[in-house]
């Protein structure tokens, strides 16, 4: 499949209903999920979220949540994009990668590839982010790609730090 995006390291492209097995790798990691509690704990659930929820993203908005894959030997290692809340009317980046992956530097990677992408490609005007106070390690992401705090919330019923990066921050 083609890729949407390149970074120095990875590429981004839409999720196809037979990327489940790696959906389900990825979220069904209880510490993977901790902050984001929503664990999959099969194949088909997995496939429903795929089909029923981030296919139909990409046709109504154009954009979603895609998955990341390494240049180096096409493993998948997680996902990261962009996604419209209708709740607020705000376009959100969020990313999660399996956590054999983490603190080897692809989360900002990934981040900071997509915020390129959303500003220079897709001409989105503003980006929001959301993360648990206790995920520091998003919080640190989030900052290092100049994410704002903007305040607190909710997020499907979790307290959240939110966040907030426009163009003219970069």
């Amino acid at each position: 499949m083609q890729p949407v995006f390149t970074t120095e390291n990875l590429y981004f492209r839409r999720f196809v209903p037979t990327d489940a097995d790696s959906v389900l790798e990825l979220n069904s990691d209880p510490l993977v999920t901790r902050f984001t509690h929503d664990i999959i704990y099969t194949r088909k659930e997995a496939e429903s979220l795929i089909n029923h929820s981030i296919i139909p993203h990409y046709e109504m908005y154009g954009y979603g949540r895609w998955a990341v894959l390494r240049q180096a030997d096409n493993r998948f290692i997680g996902w990261c994009g962009l996604k419209f809340r209708p709740s607020s009317g705000l376009i959100d980046l969020g990313y999660r990668f399996i956590r054999l992956f983490w603190g080897q530097g692809y989360a900002t990677e990934a981040a900071k590839g997509t915020i390129k992408y959303a500003f220079k490609e897709l001409k989105i005007n503003s980006l929001a982010a959301a993360a648990e106070p206790a995920n520091t390690a998003s919080v640190r992401v989030l900052k290092h790609c100049g994410f704002k705090e903007t305040g607190y919330g909710e997020v499907d019923g979790f307290p959240v730090i939110l966040f907030q990066l426009d163009p003219q921050a970069l």
